[in-house]
């Protein structure tokens, strides 16, 4: 039995699986709000189980005082959640080119989604989710699909992802830190739609 002395009366592998047993919980109350997580918590196949492993693996991977937060944002509506969900990704990404990464660090007033360093440089990351405006998608009645931008730029989602990425910039700026904007596109069949 390990020894519970000096943590207040809990192990830390408590507190890992206690955590770990609330981010699981916390999935599966979000399946509720999300086709896509509906999928991944529930579907029994090879796909939906991996990625739920290297998502248990992502979470697992930033600090276990981060861990409250991102269990309170999975309680979010479903663009927080698919937010919580990339930015855990992006933060195991950082992590295995072992570039030092730390989820959510507060620097001079600001939450970045997070931090990290390159050649003794410090950049901050912010990951942006974003959809398809609804006016750029098109359904085939053969169950396909296809997101588009045509004659009016100016609502295309090229558009939409620069007028986002241009307020973050510069609301993020840092004298000593560089930034790094990521965008990942979530239109998908199994995710929903959102104007």
């Amino acid at each position: 039995m390990q020894s519970k002395v000096g943590t207040g009366g809990v192990s830390p592998q408590s507190n890992v699986n206690t955590f770990f047993n609330s981010f699981d919980a916390a999935l599966r109350r979000a399946a509720s709000r999300s086709d896509w997580f509906s999928w991944l918590v529930r579907y029994e196949q090879d796909a939906a189980r991996s990625t739920l492993r290297f998502l248990d693996t992502c979470f697992t991977n930033v600090p276990a005082a981060k861990h409250p937060r991102i269990i309170k944002r999975l309680a979010g509506d479903c663009s927080q959640l698919e937010a919580t969900i990339h930015e855990l990704v992006a933060h195991e990404l950082l992590r295995r080119l072992k570039l030092s990464p730390e989820f959510e660090p507060q620097i001079a007033g600001l939450t970045p989604d997070l931090s990290f360093k390159i050649a003794g440089k410090r950049f901050l990351g912010d990951v942006y989710v974003t959809h398809s405006p609804l006016k750029t998608i098109r359904d085939f009645d053969d169950g396909t699909g296809e997101a588009w931008d045509t004659s009016r730029p100016d609502e295309s989602r090229a558009n939409k992802i620069a007028n986002e990425l241009a307020y973050k910039a510069k609301s993020m700026s840092q004298p000593d830190c560089l930034l790094l904007l990521s965008s990942f596109l979530a239109t998908t069949e199994f995710l929903e739609r959102v104007t």
